[in-house]
């Protein structure tokens, strides 16, 4: 019994089948027929072709006219140090607004005005050294103001709250009643 995948040698030709030549009229065998013929010593095996493969291309070689790798996709980085993202100051100028406004009516006295100034501040601060127009933030700009008026109408109550607080004091100190004395 012979290798039936064994290349064959000159000492055993009586497997090998001689043909004759074939001409064009004489019919060709059909991609089925060849796909699984064995080739000569040293050739590489042929591929069976499919309807519906493209040509094969080498590993990691895309073919032409196709999307490399991460092509068009979007390219996931750390941002810049530099990089100011638009919508966060806009969102952070509104809440330090509502903080500035709060701490004027007196919610959030005294705290809410000094933290809406400050962080007003900053965020007009980076758009400028981003160059987007303040106009992107009026809402910073208007918490800085709301901030610096809360600030000042606090401190103005809490020195009248001690001016008050004193004059009783002195008042009452000399007006006490004998069991004070």
């Amino acid at each position: 019994m012979s290798n039936p995948y064994a290349a064959p040698t000159p000492d055993n030709n009586h497997d090998v089948e001689t043909t004759a030549p074939t001409t064009s009229a004489q019919a060709q065998p059909s991609a089925s027929e060849t796909a699984y013929e064995q080739p000569q010593y040293g050739q590489p095996a042929p591929q069976p072709e499919y309807a519906h493969s493209a040509p094969q291309t080498p590993y990691g070689q895309p073919q032409y006219g196709q999307p490399q790798y991460g092509y068009n996709q979007p390219i996931y980085t750390t941002p810049s140090p530099n990089y100011v993202d638009v919508e966060s100051l806009k969102s952070n100028a509104t809440i330090a607004f509502i903080l500035s406004l709060l701490g004027i009516i007196g919610i959030i006295p005294f705290i809410g005005p000094i933290i809406g100034w400050v962080w007003g501040s900053s965020i007009v601060n980076k758009a400028i050294a981003a160059g987007i127009p303040v106009e992107a933030v009026q809402q910073a700009k208007w918490a800085k103001i709301l901030g610096i008026i809360g600030v000042a109408l606090w401190t103005f109550l809490i020195i009248l709250l001690i001016v008050f607080t004193f004059i009783f004091i002195v008042t009452f100190a000399s007006h006490a009643p004998m069991w004070m004395h």
